[in-house]
């Protein structure tokens, strides 16, 4: 899907650093997938805090 967004360059830049991506395309696109996953994550963490084992 295309859109038009306007973004904070300075944000995107040090979203990019800290996600290792290179486009602002990559960026968006991972930052929206880690957001979107984080749920998951945290119940994770609350279900095996050591993550070791089962």
């Amino acid at each position: 899907m295309r859109t038009t967004i306007e973004l904070d360059e300075a944000s995107l830049a040090l979203a990019a650093a800290e996600l290792g991506t290179a486009s602002a395309d990559d960026t968006v696109n991972a930052a929206l997938w880690f957001v979107a996953r984080r749920k998951d994550r945290i119940e994770g963490l609350l279900e095996n805090p050591t993550g070791i084992g089962d």
